[in-house]
């Protein structure tokens, strides 16, 4: 019966560290690719005239897009892990999270 409140246990706590941690840390990073997007879109297109400035926004563009993709592939890889060891995340509820 030990055994199975320590995997009880330690499942808990991966839910958890990826519920927590893993998946909000991956929606701010994902948050600031997409501003690195945004910000080569602005560039891109306010400085057409000058080529310089316009492949600064084609890097910042790749970079951003480059960025999404990672994340995107990080959240995918969290959800394949957890679901093949049977511990599909549960969303936390806000009102535990808080406290109230």
């Amino acid at each position: 019966m030990k055994e199975l409140s320590a995997a009880s246990g330690a499942s808990d706590l991966v839910q958890k560290i990826a519920g927590l941690i893993v998946n909000p840390l991956i929606v701010v990073m994902f948050a600031f690719a997409l501003v690195g997007f945004l910000w080569g879109v602005r560039g891109y297109i306010t400085h057409a005239d000058d080529a310089e400035a316009r492949r600064k926004g084609t890097e910042h563009i790749m970079w951003g897009l480059i960025g999404m993709l990672f994340m995107v592939a990080a959240f995918s890889i969290v959800r394949i892990v957890l679901n093949t060891f049977g511990l599909s995340e549960k969303a936390p509820e806000v009102k535990n999270i808080i406290g109230g």
